[in-house]
């Protein structure tokens, strides 16, 4: 996903810019830290209940995805819809990122998680599930960490330290791949389950779409979708680890 960078600099006056560019650091550090704890709390929850099931014996792989869903998924939901934010600030050139990538990711966890497994309760216990939302969970405990640590750091024109830039353009690798096919996957099963529903996405105030027809659509997006997202990515990479990369 892109990301919350350095904040880009206010076009001001010599006296405004300082106390314009310190606000923005402070707002974006913040949003950044805000996410890092909630996404630790979230990953907190999954850790304690996956031991606590362990230890008694009572593991089983649906039951557990049933119940963890229920402890996590309204507050992974939340946090999702934060993350329309992020496009907010690329489009506000709050920070150097493009807002398309970012879009689309966050446009794509919010069809999945807040629409298609909240109303297919099926859903909520399939592997493919639980799949895409440990990713959200181990990424985002990478993401936020680097761009609030690096926030703080531009302050005094610093860079983060290379093991924490090294880690978030690089574990994106075996987790966005899998995020993408198990979120795929959690599309394709409840196709059935969504046709039966008949839940419709209102379009206009008089045009209403079947969301089936959306998750269809989905399906054929998502390989285009995934690969421009991968690219991206790779390009965010090869530019962050470059020894001449200045910090942005």
């Amino acid at each position: 996903m892109a990301g919350e960078g350095k904040a880009r600099k206010a076009k001001a006056s010599p006296k405004e810019a300082p106390i314009s560019n310190g606000l923005l650091t402070l707002y974006l550090t913040m949003y950044n830290a805000a996410q890092w704890m909630s996404w630790a709390y979230l990953a907190y929850l999954l850790l304690v209940k996956y031991i606590d099931e362990v230890q008694n014996g009572t593991y089983e792989c649906e039951k557990y995805m049933r119940e963890v869903y229920s402890v996590v998924g309204s507050f992974a939901g939340s946090l999702t819809l934060l993350g329309f934010l992020e496009t907010i600030h690329a489009l506000a050139r709050f920070v150097k990122t493009s807002p398309m990538p970012t879009l689309f990711q966050t446009l794509g966890r919010f069809a999945v998680l807040n629409i298609t497994v909240a109303s297919v309760s099926e859903a909520q216990a399939w592997v493919s599930t639980g799949s895409f939302l440990l990713c959200f969970v181990v990424i985002e405990n990478i993401r936020y960490p680097y761009y609030t640590v690096a926030q703080v750091l531009s302050l005094c024109n610093k860079k983060p330290p290379y093991i924490l830039t090294w880690l978030r353009y690089t574990a994106w690798i075996p987790i966005y791949p899998t995020g993408i096919v198990t979120e795929w996957l959690t599309y394709y099963f409840s196709l059935p389950y969504l046709n039966n529903l008949e839940l419709k996405l209102d379009i206009m105030p008089s045009i209403s779409l079947p969301f089936y027809y959306v998750v269809v659509g989905l399906l054929v997006f998502y390989p285009i979708g995934g690969f421009v997202n991968l690219s991206h990515m790779g390009k965010q990479r090869k530019k962050a680890l470059s020894p001449k990369q200045k910090f942005e």
